[in-house]
């Protein structure tokens, strides 16, 4: 329970319920092609049943969904219901521990291993003789802890079983209710591999369904990612998720202010730091409506996605990670793993690209690890890859479930130490970071959202 987070079981929810607002959105249409197409010919009645079909299928696809929502929404609630009464059970968990650690810690090794509620239910009575010799010396010291001890072993006892109950209960209707959801989904068979076929060889169609989703918000949510390729197999033993990134930036237009090179990193680094400035705030300005787009795709804010490229444009040039790559993987100086060299404009290390591209980091191929170095290496991609980052970092927050536009700065500035420090987020390097990010803000945003 401690580990529920009941916004991303809402998020759900809301999932379904974005379905069953698209399929009513389109319902008028295809009652009206039924009804209004006048086709004179043999097919008529065919294409009239067909049509009929078409809407009672939307119809009872609607209710599937419709009751799936009410199902994981109201399971979602019972959740936070629960979760506050783990947090009073853990309070007076707490509590209870801390007032007889002194002597718990005197008795057997089993007891000293228990959680204390256990401890106190060994402690407040004698079970054995062993017991009596044990604890006799502290016999005044238990009788003058009973009454607060007791007070917070029934309550925390009391808000446990509370959770279980809740849960339990919840969990019951909510199985029963989506297996009735389930039900009401029409059984039909489908020629998937002929729908592939179609969006694979039709130009344009993913193009179009991106779009779609930019301008109807039921069709597709901020933070859902780029249109999948629909089962199209990756070649190799790239990813899926790896390729639709790759193909869906393959459309995008990049433009580098300029080559970042040695003479400027040590011109920026040594002789003029405003040097190194301009070319960040030019990265941004010149790739305004790329920005802005994968980070409405990834549901994080985009002035979020342009304060990490500021962080990250510029600095070391390309070269000299590829150097520091070579020497940790083919010599004993480099000091860390070789999977742990940043590459890119986004500065990404290749295990935290490998995560979020979906591969398991611990078992790289060759050929995947030079993959991902490759889309580390080209500007669009890594964006994409930096806003998939941002996004997964997101899911493990407070804030999962926070539409990007009502983000506090305090939630951004968190996503920016989790982006440099990951699971060590709140050590000094990452906060560091973080405290950067926030003092270019005011200067990040003005280039980000200046008229062109």
């Amino acid at each position: 329970m401690h580990d529920v987070e009941p916004g991303l079981m809402r998020l759900n929810g809301e999932e379904f319920g974005r379905v069953v607002r698209l399929i009513e959105s389109a319902l008028p249409t295809l009652t009206e092609a039924r009804s209004a197409v006048q086709w004179q010919a043999d097919a008529a009645d065919l294409y009239r049943a067909r049509m009929g079909e078409a809407e009672s299928l939307a119809h009872e696809l609607r209710e599937g969904f419709l009751r799936a929502s009410n199902a994981v929404l109201q399971y979602a609630e019972a959740l936070a219901e629960a979760k506050t009464e783990m947090e009073i059970g853990d309070a007076a968990n707490d509590g209870l521990r801390e007032l007889i650690k002194e002597v718990a810690n005197t008795q057997s090794k089993r007891v000293r291993d228990s959680e204390p509620l256990s401890q106190w239910e060994d402690l407040r009575k004698i079970t054995s003789l062993f017991d009596r010799q044990v604890e006799e010396d502290y016999q005044d010291k238990i009788n003058k802890m009973r009454v607060q001890a007791d007070s917070l072993y029934y309550e925390a006892a009391g808000a446990y079983s509370r959770v279980r109950d809740i849960e339990q209960n919840a969990r019951q209707i909510f199985v029963a209710e989506m297996h009735s959801a389930f039900k009401r989904l029409p059984d039909f068979k489908a020629d998937s591999n002929a729908a592939k076929n179609i969006i694979k060889r039709a130009p344009g169609v993913l193009a179009e369904m991106n779009d779609a989703g930019l301008q109807n918000p039921e069709s597709r949510l901020p933070g859902q990612g780029f249109v999948p390729r629909f089962g199209v197999d990756a070649p190799g033993d790239m990813t899926d998720f790896h390729q639709d990134i790759r193909d869906a930036s393959g459309s995008f237009v990049v433009n580098e202010p300029a080559e970042w090179g040695v003479a400027d990193a040590v011109h920026g680094k040594y002789i003029d730091p405003a040097h190194e400035q301009k070319y960040k705030l030019a990265w941004i300005r010149a790739n305004q409506e790329l920005i802005q787009g994968v980070a409405y795709q990834y549901g994080i804010p985009a002035e979020l996605l342009a304060g990490i490229i500021y962080q990250e444009a510029g600095g070391k040039p390309p070269v000299l990670d590829h150097t520091a790559d070579w020497v940790r993987r083919n010599t004993p100086l480099g000091g860390k793993d070789a999977d742990d060299t940043s590459f890119g404009l986004m500065g990404i290390q290749v295990d935290t690209a490998a995560v979020a591209l979906g591969y398991d980091p611990a078992h790289l191929t060759d050929s995947q690890r030079a993959e991902i170095i490759k889309s580390l290496d080209e500007p669009k991609e890594s964006i994409v890859i930096a806003a998939k980052v941002l996004a997964d970092a997101k899911d493990t927050t407070d804030c999962a479930n926070t539409d990007p536009k009502q983000m506090t700065f305090d939630q951004q500035r968190e996503l920016a130490a989790r982006y440099n420090g990951g699971p060590d987020w709140n050590k000094e390097i990452a906060q560091s970071y973080a405290d950067d990010f926030a003092n270019s803000r005011t200067d990040v945003n003005l280039v980000l959202y200046a008229p062109d």
